[in-house]
């Protein structure tokens, strides 16, 4: 890739079958539009007595005595070896479930290791008291395949225990949205690894944050970080890998070669919305505030862009190799 600059469910007779009702990504589709006309849902529907809630199922993770959060959009799916739909739901835990769509039944489940716990975070409470899953993933129909991040600890004897940014790791999930285990070649650790475009960047899993929904374009996945409140030597990234391999095919930070590493900004969270694409080898996304400050004055064109890419809306094209 290269720059180019508790659970509810309510059900109607009118709505399409199983599969044809699907929400394999956040906001339905790569645009991120939200306008999802596969539901069937207008007023008349809502306003209906067959409109109502069929099913209330509570999550049962209740780690540190904590009951179960969740910041990510349930994904509704139906996998090719049967007709079943399923919502597949994640939680700030680590917990992935699958859950019947018509009964509200946990019909599967699976922890990614224990959770990042925010008394390592210096006071930082935006998400409380447990930073595990917490961008929304998305599911490849061709293989049956979900994939997520999950943020944790390098040691997982230690459950309960702050262990301190230095040991928070970052991993990227590929489960199989049958049984929820494991694809060959996954995870994927992402501890260490060095922007391609800035090499003085290195990825720091303890001070970083992936909020935005995960992207996937063909053969490759893309996943947005940001930071934790505006705190720490933080910037933003772009990583990207190929869904079959786990090969990491982007590291891109989004304060360039020419900021100093102690300059923060640029984190790329978007409230937990998804990185988009129009399908066509490009994709966008927007990042936050920074202190670089290149544009303190005036804006410059799109076509020739700063390195510190710090309240932007950016545009990258996706090359032959991802």
């Amino acid at each position: 890739m290269r720059l180019a600059v508790l659970l509810l469910s309510a059900v109607v007779g009118l709505a399409n079958g199983l599969g044809s009702t699907d929400t394999i990504t956040w906001g339905g589709d790569n645009s991120r539009s939200g306008y999802q006309t596969n539901h069937n849902m207008d007023p008349a529907v809502v306003g209906s007595s067959r409109f109502d809630q069929i099913w209330r199922t509570t999550l049962p993770g209740n780690y540190g005595g904590d009951k179960e959060k969740a910041f990510s959009q349930p994904l509704v799916y139906t996998p090719s070896t049967g007709t079943t739909q399923y919502v597949y739901y994640s939680t700030t835990q680590n917990n992935v479930y699958k859950i019947n769509a018509k009964t509200g039944e946990i019909v599967a489940s699976r922890n990614l290791g224990i959770p990042f716990l925010t008394a390592d975070l210096n006071n930082c409470l935006d998400i409380n008291p447990h930073v595990g899953i917490i961008s929304t993933g998305v599911i490849d129909p061709a293989t049956d395949t979900l994939y997520l991040t999950s943020k944790t600890y390098a040691d997982q004897s230690q459950p309960n225990v702050a262990q301190g940014k230095p040991a928070g790791r970052y991993f990227i999930h590929a489960l199989d949205a049958n049984d929820l285990t494991e694809r060959p070649n996954f995870p994927i650790g992402l501890e260490g690894i060095v922007a391609r475009n800035s090499p003085q960047r290195i990825f720091n899993a303890g001070i970083s944050n992936q909020r935005p929904a995960l992207l996937h374009v063909g053969q490759y996945i893309y996943v947005g970080f940001g930071s934790h409140c505006v705190q720490y030597d933080f910037t933003g990234w772009i990583i990207g890998f190929d869904k079959t391999s786990g090969k990491l095919v982007e590291q891109f930070a989004t304060q360039g070669p020419d900021v100093p590493a102690n300059k923060k900004g640029a984190s790329i969270w978007m409230s937990g919305g998804g990185i988009a694409s129009d399908n066509a080898g490009s994709i966008f996304f927007a990042t936050g505030n920074g202190y670089a400050s290149q544009l303190a004055t005036i804006p410059v064109k799109g076509f020739n862009p700063p390195t510190a890419l710090e309240e932007a809306a950016v545009h990258m094209t996706i090359g032959a190799d991802g």
